[in-house]
Order: C-alpha cells, then sequence, then structure tokens
C-alpha cells in the first residue's frame, strides 16, 4: 500500500501551487475545480493572498487541500503515462536508444530531463529544510539527486522484468525512498 501525507495548517503560503497550476493542466483544472466547488476564487486568495486571509483556518483548510491534490493529480498523471499507456518494450528501446545514441538530441534531451527532475527533487527538498523540515546537515542538491537514482534505478528494474507487476515496482520504490528520507529528517 502507498500513502501519500499531505501537510496541514501552518504550511500555507502565498503562491503555494501557482508554479503548478500555470505549468500543468491538470494542476489548472484541481484549482478551477475547488473555486467552483467552494463558490469564490479560493486560487486567487492561494495565488496572490493576501497573507491574513490565506492563514484563517476557513481558507487554509481547502487552499492547502488543493495544492496537495493538484500534486497528487499530477504525479498520477505521470505514473500512468509512463507506467501504463506505454508498455516495457517501449521503454526498453528509448532507454537502450538514449543510451547508444548519446550525442543525438535524443539522448542529450534523455540526460536533460534526467537531471531536471533531479535538480526539481532537490528543489522540493530545499523548501522542506527552509520549513525546518529537513535537516541543516543535509545537502539537498545530493539528497534530490540520490532520491531521483532510486526511483530510477527500480523503474528500470520493471522496465526489464516483464513479470514485475507496477504494485511492485511502487510498493519497492516506496520503502527504499522513505528509508532514505527518513534519514534527511532533524
Amino acid at each position: 500500500m502507498i500513502a501519500f501525507v499531505f501537510p496541514g495548517q501552518g504550511a500555507q503560503s502565498v503562491g503555494m501551487g501557482r508554479g503548478l497550476a500555470e505549468a500543468f493542466p491538470v494542476c489548472r483544472r484541481t484549482f478551477e475545480e475547488a473555486d467552483a466547488a467552494l463558490g469564490f476564487a479560493l486560487s486567487e486568495i492561494i495565488f496572490d493572498g493576501p497573507a491574513d486571509r490565506l492563514t484563517l483556518t476557513e481558507i487554509t483548510q481547502p487552499a492547502i487541500l488543493t495544492v496537495s491534490v493538484a500534486a497528487c493529480r499530477l504525479l498520477e498523471v505521470y505514473v500512468d503515462h509512463a507506467l501504463v499507456h506505454l508498455d516495457k518494450r517501449l521503454w526498453r528501446q528509448m532507454m537502450a536508444n538514449a543510451l547508444a545514441f548519446a550525442d543525438t538530441p535524443l539522448g542529450a534531451g534523455y540526460r536533460e530531463l534526467d537531471r531536471k527532475l533531479a535538480t526539481q527533487v532537490g528543489d522540493l527538498l530545499e523548501a522542506l529544510q527552509a520549513k525546518g523540515r529537513i535537516a541543516r546537515r543535509v545537502d539537498c542538491a545530493d539528497a534530490g539527486q540520490a532520491l531521483f537514482f532510486i526511483c530510477n534505478q527500480l523503474f528500470m528494474e520493471f522496465v526489464a522484468d516483464d513479470a514485475m507487476p507496477r504494485a511492485r515496482m511502487k510498493e519497492r520504490m516506496f520503502r527504499q525512498v522513505k528509508l532514505v528520507f527518513d534519514g534527511l529528517l532533524p
């Protein structure tokens, strides 16, 4: 079983989730759904403040939930696309081509995507560190790379093994990421 733990009151900040909504349609729709369900523009308060209004419990609770659901939906899109819509044979071919033709735009693009993803994980860890949720002793860029590499390696094992079900890969990924993440906590 995989569980997501979302932040609670006190984690809110003006502008949270704006980048998700601007960059990803599934996230933008999540904010639009929240606005419609609540009958007011919650997203405007989340993105633009004012901070004193965002800290009101009746605003903070749905705001944090909306940002959390938007992030979770984005993860679902990536997982679904990568693991459901493309079969393992196609992934193996893509990886082989990216490695065999490392100097081509495909190979360079593949490496750049991995670099960007690892950097994003490090950036997330830095944001958590700034809020006191990651120990100060942790080099967030290195920790982000380590977490990304764990996920990437497990994904490669999943792709290489036709018999491995997606649920088994996710379970292993959760356990290994948790093991590393627990060492980052204060």
